[in-house]
């Protein structure tokens, strides 16, 4: 079984940011339908009225809220996990340079 070794020695940027988008909307649409589902929960078990209740009022935590919130963090999050994929693969482009990139082996698993 013969080892093949391939050197990684450039990452393009738009590739990086097109899979970093990709895979950034579909953490943002599980992160959305789990808090969600986590406020169904709450809001079932009665557990939201007395949080309401301190906070400020009855019904100061409505879905609406909850959801906004959580969409705006989600949104935040996003943005700066595909900005910083970019920068990372520019980063590391640079560092290849001076270093020789990163080694893979790859064999056959015959």
């Amino acid at each position: 079984m013969a080892d093949t070794q391939l050197v990684v020695r450039k990452v393009s940027p738009w590739s990086a940011l097109k899979i970093t988008s990709a895979v950034g909307f579909i953490a943002f649409l599980v992160w959305m339908a789990a808090v969600g589902l986590l406020y169904l929960i709450l809001a079932g078990m009665g557990l939201l009225a007395p949080i309401s209740e301190l906070v400020g009022g009855e019904d100061t935590i409505r879905a609406g809220l909850v959801l906004g919130i959580a969409a705006a963090v989600g949104l935040l999050w996003w943005i700066l996990t595909v900005g910083l994929m970019a920068i990372g693969a520019v980063v590391y482009n640079a560092c290849s340079d001076l270093v020789g990139g990163i080694k893979v082996s790859l064999s056959d698993d015959a």
